[in-house]
């Protein structure tokens, strides 16, 4: 039997400074659902056929959208399709959106820290095709555990971590939705070399990915 799924407007996600452009490219819609204003994160397979979706019920309640179909790949996925350019894995969609927002391919484990395994496994074939992976959970203790599945899952591809014990806050003068283009997160490998992004945003005010 067919699904039938929810539907919601592509907006500018305002106070995450996400553009309505990064909303529509990932398909991430805003509706009301059960009189609470909701998050859509719609999921697709690597044929792009919507198989899942994905309910914020704000601030943070979560749940699939009729259920978690077993097509499901990691959010994201799809539409990072440049194989030669780096695919980074963060904890939450909110952080896919973001790094798309300032111009890096990116996916999210559904369902929190808790889902890193299932959701890397299910989705390796597709990984194992970009450049490299860089891994970008949080630096609570359940981001951390993730982080440490991850590189068991992953430990036979090319994969970069983000070392936020290297991090140099700075100040930025420019506004706050503004790229700063000086900003760097180091990356550690495992020979040790480190990698720079040349530009990055701004803080966020919530646990997850960690802005200069």
């Amino acid at each position: 039997s067919s699904v039938t799924f929810l539907s919601g407007d592509h907006n500018e996600l305002v106070d995450r400074c996400i553009s309505k452009e990064t909303c529509i490219k990932l398909d991430y819609q805003t509706t009301t659902f059960s009189g609470h204003l909701t998050h859509i994160c719609n999921i697709y397979d690597l044929s792009g056929h919507k198989v899942d979706q994905r309910l914020r019920v704000l601030p943070k309640e979560f749940s699939w959208w009729p259920k978690q179909s077993d097509k499901t790949i990691m959010p994201g996925l799809f539409q990072a399709s440049d194989f030669s350019k780096p695919i980074v894995i963060v904890e939450g969609e909110i952080d896919m959106l973001s790094c798309w927002e300032v111009g890096y391919q990116a996916c999210t484990v559904w369902g929190g820290a808790g889902s890193t395994k299932e959701s890397l496994e299910r989705s390796l074939e597709r990984l194992a095709q970009y450049k490299e992976i860089i891994l970008c959970l949080d630096t609570d203790e359940p981001g951390q555990r993730a982080l440490k599945i991850a590189r068991q899952v992953l430990q036979f591809y090319n994969v970069k971590i983000c070392d936020y014990k290297e991090l140099i806050p700075m100040d930025n003068p420019r506004p706050k939705c503004c790229p700063d283009c000086g900003g760097k997160i180091s990356i550690t490998s495992s020979d040790s070399c480190e990698y720079f992004w040349g530009h990055w945003a701004q803080k966020p005010r919530y646990n997850g990915l960690y802005w200069l």
